[in-house]
């Protein structure tokens, strides 16, 4: 089964605050196709694109005066088989405990909790961390960074589909104002018929 990608996605993006290189923003409510999935870019500007590829897309932003930055993204990924949704879910759980960088991250609260999203068995999850980087987990030089969102069972069974906002700051709250892009972020995502039947429950 391959690892998820939240990992180095995390510390790819946690490299990225500010977002200096990026020198042009895209247009609100732009179409971005995956493979199995079509999303649609937050329909406000600042927004860049950060990645777009078969199987993800990543828009970023800078978010306040204080090098606040946040990044939404959507990712398709194969992980496995499984009997059963709830066993496949709790795969994801378990992996998800997994990949925390002790040496960077301090987890101040994890939460994951299996739901029903457009028509698929999902884990909705939030984490609050602080982020050390390369300066020890010991050390009171940090940010605070935030993760939501969904990580569900796609209909091809083996596949899993991820949307996500995460939020950098030295204040441990999301903005209303993006915690309201990211509900539509994820609200807007259509997903592609798929050839085999639907899996609608946990089970």
């Amino acid at each position: 089964m391959k690892q998820l990608f939240t990992l180095s996605l995390i510390v790819f993006i946690s490299g990225c605050a500010g977002f200096p290189f990026m020198k042009t923003t895209i247009a609100p409510n732009g179409v971005y196709k995956l493979e199995q999935a079509t999303l649609f870019s937050p329909d406000e500007i600042g927004w860049s694109l950060l990645q777009h590829k078969i199987h993800s897309v990543v828009f970023a932003r800078d978010y306040g005066s204080n090098g606040e930055s946040a990044i939404l993204n959507a990712m398709m990924y194969k992980v496995g088989a499984f009997k059963t949704s709830k066993k496949f879910l709790q795969y994801i759980v378990k992996q998800r405990s997994k990949q925390n960088d002790g040496k960077r991250f301090k987890v101040l609260n994890n939460q994951n909790k299996f739901v029903n999203f457009k028509g698929l068995p999902c884990i909705k999850y939030s984490t609050l961390s602080e982020d050390h980087k390369n300066k020890g987990i010991a050390s009171t030089d940090f940010e605070y960074f935030k993760t939501s969102g969904y990580i569900c069972r796609y209909p091809l069974e083996y596949i899993a589909f991820q949307m996500e906002v995460s939020y950098r700051s030295k204040g441990k709250n999301i903005p209303k104002t993006l915690i309201k892009t990211s509900e539509d972020f994820f609200k807007d995502a259509k997903l592609v018929s798929a050839t085999i039947k639907r899996l609608k429950t946990i089970k």
